[in-house]
């Protein structure tokens, strides 16, 4: 049986060796390079794992204000009545001054007053006696000039009769006039006269047929 002889080059031994070398001492930086991965990778992780830290919320504005539903039902223009079965409290007493409070029953005062200074007059202490006598006028206006004849230049006269009753307001008042556009003029003015009526007896009383006389006349 033949052996086989294999033969190997002096140089690929020495190749080998240097190889071996290279490979023997980049092996303890290859750890460092794996070990500083590892450990970047893992604090990554638990980087994520923490919870992000919120930003404070902004302030919300609110423009449109927010409608509160209330129930129809509910009167809230009524006032609640106060509950009858609580009694207020009674009002605090304030102190009077005793000279402020009156006294009781009316204050009588007894004297005599004085006399007033007349001076030469007599003062007269006797009844009062009233006069008979006619009818006396107490208001009296003379009538307005109508503008109508003012306008035409028309001048006139009237007679006025009339009577004054008791009361001293005058009644029947006619009017007898050159034109009658003087008539009503003079009979709304003699109707609103007064007078103090006639006396017979001490008692008042009509008196009848009294005359007035008017005179329009323009002045320049």
């Amino acid at each position: 049986m033949a052996a086989a002889v294999l033969w190997r080059s002096p140089h690929q031994g020495a190749g080998l060796g240097a190889t071996m070398l290279r490979l023997s001492s980049a092996l303890p930086v290859a750890l460092l390079i794996t070990a500083a991965l590892f450990l970047g990778m893992r604090a990554l992780i638990a980087t994520n794992d923490e919870a992000p830290v919120a930003a404070d919320d902004p302030p919300v504005i609110e423009i449109v204000p927010t409608l509160v539903d209330t129930d129809p039902r509910i009167d809230r223009t009524r006032p609640v009545a106060p509950d009858p079965t609580v009694t207020p409290p009674a009002p605090p007493r304030v102190p009077v001054d005793s000279s402020e409070v009156p006294g009781e029953g009316p204050v009588v005062l007894t004297g005599q007053l004085p006399r007033p200074d007349l001076g030469d007059v007599t003062p007269y202490n006797g009844p009062i006696t009233i006069r008979d006598g006619d009818a006396t006028p107490i208001v009296r206006m003379e009538p307005i000039y109508p503008v109508r004849a003012r306008t035409r230049g028309i001048e006139g006269t009237c007679l006025a009769t009339f009577d004054v009753l008791a009361s001293g307001t005058t009644s029947k008042v006619q009017a007898s006039c050159s034109s009658s556009i003087f008539v009503s003029a003079v009979i709304r003015a003699v109707s609103d006269w007064r007078y103090s009526a006639r006396m017979e007896e001490g008692n008042a009383t009509v008196q009848r047929g009294l005359t007035e006389r008017f005179d329009f006349t323009l002045r320049d």
